[in-house]
C-alpha cells in the first residue's frame, strides 16, 4: 500500500548495507587466502566502533520501519489519509507472513545490526575493550526482547552461529527473556563508567550512560511479566530500588537527518508538507484537543490548506477505517493533520528508550508497591519529561488542570492514569512500545484503543503478534507453523 519512492530508497540502501556488512566479512574470512595481495588502504576486519556504529543506526532504522508503523495504526496513533484505492491492511490488521516489508525486516535485523553486535563483541573481546563488549551485549538484549514481543518465539540460542546453524531452532520467549537478564547482568560486570568508548552514536561513549540503559531495560523485562508472573516480576523490580535509571534529557536514540539520504528517517519524506497515505488519527487528535494537550502542534503539523468547514486550519484526523471514503479535495494531508517534525522531520529520531517511559513504568511499579519511589511524583516527572523531550510549553498548567495524578483513587484508575500518559508520550515514535503495554494493561482501555471497523480478524479479535515469515517457513525446517496474529504472546495473559 505504502510501496512509495521513498520506501523503495529506504529497501535498497538497508540491503546496501547489508552488502557492505557481509562484504566486510567476507574480506575477514579470506584473509589468509589473500595474504599476497592485502591492500594497506583497505579495511580487510571491521574494527569494533565502525561494526557498532552500524549496528546501531541499522537496528533504529529497522525497529522505527515497518513493525512500528503497523503498531502505530494498532494503538491509534495513525490512519489511512485516502488518495489510495482501497484499505490500508494495516487498519485492516491484514498481515501476513509474505509480506515482503515485514520479511525484510525480520531477515535484515538478524543479518544486519544483531550480526554485527555479535561481530563487535568478539572483536572488542580480542582487544579487551570491555566497555564496547557491554554496550553490544546490552543491544543484543534490547532487540531480542523486542523480538520477542512482537513475535513470541524467535531464534536465540542458535542464531547468530551461522557458520554452523543454517537452521536455528525458535526458542521460547519466557526462556529467552530469562537468559536476556542474564546478559544484562554481565554486561554490566564488564562497565566501567570513568571509561569511554568509540562508534557510540547514542550516549557517544558515555558509560555511566549505558549503565542507567541496562538498569533501564532489565526494569522493562521485569515489568513486561507483571501479569505472567507477578512473583518473578516483583522481586526483579525489588531488586533494582537502588538502581539508577535514565533520567530528563537522557533518552536513549538515534537521530534521523531528513537533509541526509543515507539517514533519512525510514518513513519520512523529502517534504511533510507534501500529500502521503499516512494521516493522525481523529482518536488522538481529538483526545488531545479534549484535554488541551499543547504536545499536539509537535507531535502533528495541521491541515496544509484551509477548507470551507475548516476556515483556521484547526486539527482534523482521520476516523479509523475511513481512509477509503476519503477523495478528491478532502483526501490528503491539506485537509488532515499530518505528522510533524518530531515525528519524521527535523527533529525526529528513534528512541530505544524515553525518559518519560522509565518514569511511567517505576511509577507504575510504586503503585504495585514493587518500588519504593513515590508514584504521584514518577507520574508527574514522566509528564515532564515528555514536555521537555518535545520542548512543548505549559507543563505545570497541563498537570494542575487537565491531568492531575489520581491520589484518592483505586489502583486501577491510577494506572489508567499513567498508562493514558504513556499513551500520549509515546506518539508515534514508540509505537511499538505502546502496543506492548496495551497488550499487557489493557490501557488504555476501548474508548481510545478499540478494534478497527474494517478489520478481517474474527470479532473482538486485536493484533497480538507478528505472523512468523514465509521466508523463515520455505528456509528454516524449524520454524513453527503460523499462529494467528491474534493469539497472544507469552507475557500476555487476561
Amino acid at each position: 500500500m505504502e510501496m512509495n519512492t521513498e520506501k523503495k530508497i529506504y529497501i535498497t540502501k538497508t540491503f546496501k548495507s547489508l552488502f557492505i556488512i557481509f562484504g566486510l566479512l567476507g574480506l575477514a574470512s579470506c584473509d589468509d587466502y589473500f595474504d599476497i595481495n592485502n591492500n594497506p588502504n583497505q579495511i580487510s576486519t571491521p574494527t569494533p566502533e565502525l561494526t557498532l556504529t552500524s549496528a546501531q543506526i541499522d537496528l533504529a532504522n529497522f525497529m522505527q520501519a515497518d513493525y512500528n508503523t503497523a503498531a502505530a495504526f494498532w494503538v491509534r496513533y495513525y490512519t489511512q489519509a485516502g488518495n489510495v484505492a482501497g484499505f490500508d491492511p494495516r487498519d485492516q490488521y491484514n498481515i501476513q507472513s509474505g509480506d515482503n516489508a515485514y520479511q525484510n525486516d525480520f531477515t535484515g535485523i538478524y543479518s544486519g545490526p544483531l550480526q554485527d553486535l555479535e561481530i563487535t563483541i568478539e572483536n572488542a573481546k580480542e582487544i579487551n575493550d570491555l566497555n564496547t563488549v557491554a554496550v553490544a551485549q546490552i543491544l543484543k538484549a534490547y532487540a531480542f526482547q523486542s523480538l520477542v514481543d512482537m513475535f513470541d518465539k524467535v531464534p536465540y540460542f542458535d542464531a547468530l552461529n551461522i557458520n554452523e546453524e543454517v537452521s536455528p531452532k525458535y526458542d521460547d520467549g519466557s526462556v529467552i527473556y530469562d537468559d536476556l537478564l542474564d546478559r544484562v547482568d554481565e554486561a554490566i560486570e564488564n562497565i566501567n563508567p570513568q571509561a569511554s568508548i568509540n562508534g557510540d552514536v547514542i550516549f557517544q561513549g558515555n558509560m555511566r550512560l549505558w549503565l542507567k540503559f541496562a538498569n533501564s531495560l532489565k526494569l522493562k523485562i521485569y515489568m513486561r511479566q507483571s501479569e505472567a508472573r507477578p512473583d518473578i516480576a516483583e522481586s526483579g523490580v525489588a531488586s533494582l530500588a537502588i538502581a539508577e535509571f535514565l533520567e530528563i534529557g537522557e533518552d536513549a536514540e538515534v537521530k534521523f537527518d531528513q537533509t541526509n539520504p543515507s539517514n533519512r528517517h525510514p518513513d519520512g519524506v523529502n517534504n511533510i508538507a507534501v500529500q502521503s497515505f499516512t494521516a493522525a488519527s481523529a482518536t488522538s487528535i481529538d483526545t488531545l484537543l479534549k484535554s488541551n494537550d499543547p504536545r499536539i502542534d509537535i507531535f502533528w503539523r495541521k491541515p496544509v490548506d484551509a477548507a470551507d468547514d475548516n476556515p483556521d486550519r484547526n486539527h482534523r484526523g482521520v476516523t479509523q477505517g475511513r481512509g477509503n471514503e476519503i477523495a478528491g479535495s478532502q483526501a490528503g494531508l491539506s485537509y488532515y493533520s499530518a505528522r510533524g517534525n518530531f515525528l519524521i522531520g527535523a527533529t525526529a529520531a528513534h528512541p530505544f528508550f524515553s525518559a518519560a517511559e522509565i518514569y511511567f513504568l517505576l511509577a507504575e511499579a510504586s503503585e504495585r508497591g514493587w518500588y519504593p519511589g513515590d508514584a504521584e511524583e514518577l507520574y508527574t516527572m514522566g509528564v515532564r519529561a515528555s514536555f521537555a523531550r518535545t520542548g512543548a510549553p505549559g507543563v505545570d498548567a497541563y498537570l494542575t488542570n487537565e491531568a492531575p495524578y489520581p491520589t484518592a483513587a483505586p489502583f486501577e484508575e491510577k494506572l489508567e492514569a499513567i498508562m493514558y500518559q504513556k499513551w500520549v508520550a509515546l506518539t508515534g515514535r514508540q509505537s511499538i512500545e505502546m502496543w506492548a503495554e496495551w497488550r499487557r494493561t489493557g490501557y488504555p482501555d476501548r474508548d481510545i484503543i478499540d478494534i478497527s471497523p474494517i478489520s478481517i480478524l474474527p470479532a473482538g479479535e486485536f493484533p497480538l503478534r507478528f505472523p512468523v515469515t514465509q521466508r523463515e517457513i520455505n528456509l528454516n525446517v524449524n520454524a513453527p507453523s503460523p499462529s494467528p496474529i491474534y493469539t497472544p504472546v507469552w507475557w500476555d495473559v487476561d
